[in-house]
C-alpha cells in the first residue's frame, strides 16, 4: 500500500505590503495587468503560489547545500 503525506500550506498574501508583492510578480514573470489592484495581485499570486510544485528531495538537498555552504564564496551554484 503507497501512502503520500500531502500538506497544503496557504498564506494570507493580504498581509503582505504592494512591494512584496510587486517584486513576487517580478521575480515569477506573472503577467498582470494591473500592478496597482492589491486584490488582483493577491488573487494572482494566490493561485500562482498554489500551483506549484515542490520536489520534497531536491528542496531538501538544496537547503543542506546552502546551510553547509554559506559562508563560502567561491561556491558553485546547485543546478537543480
Amino acid at each position: 500500500m503507497l501512502r503520500t503525506n500531502l500538506y497544503v500550506f496557504q498564506i494570507d498574501f493580504n498581509t503582505f505590503d504592494m512591494s512584496v508583492l510587486r517584486k513576487y510578480v517580478r521575480v515569477h514573470n506573472l503577467k498582470i495587468n494591473d500592478m496597482n489592484d492589491k486584490e488582483e495581485l493577491v488573487g494572482a499570486i494566490s493561485r500562482h503560489f498554489a500551483n506549484q510544485t515542490v520536489k520534497e528531495v531536491d528542496t531538501i538537498t538544496y537547503f543542506l547545500y546552502t546551510a553547509h555552504y554559506r559562508e563560502s564564496v567561491l561556491r558553485l551554484p546547485l543546478q537543480i
